[in-house]
């Protein structure tokens, strides 16, 4: 069984300090870049249910656009 001792017969200890706050700045930015594009996906659905209930509450609603995956209500009014 290997211990952490094999670690240390290929990196040292200054290189493990260096590549630490490196990886901790790659991962921050990799998670910052996943959570904006959810939020953006967020928005862009938040846009489309209000489209949607501006529509259902016109008193001179013209065509009921879907923006797909919408609610029961939705369809019914149809």
């Amino acid at each position: 069984m290997l211990g952490i001792d094999w670690i240390g017969s290929w990196v040292s200890p200054d290189t493990l300090r260096l590549l630490s706050p490196v990886c901790s700045i790659v991962g921050s930015i990799l998670l910052s870049f996943r959570v904006k594009r959810i939020l953006d996906a967020l928005r862009i659905v938040a846009m489309a249910h209000e489209a949607n209930i501006q529509q259902l509450m016109s008193p001179t609603s013209g065509t009921i656009y879907n923006f797909g995956n919408s609610t029961e209500h939705v369809e019914r009014v149809k």
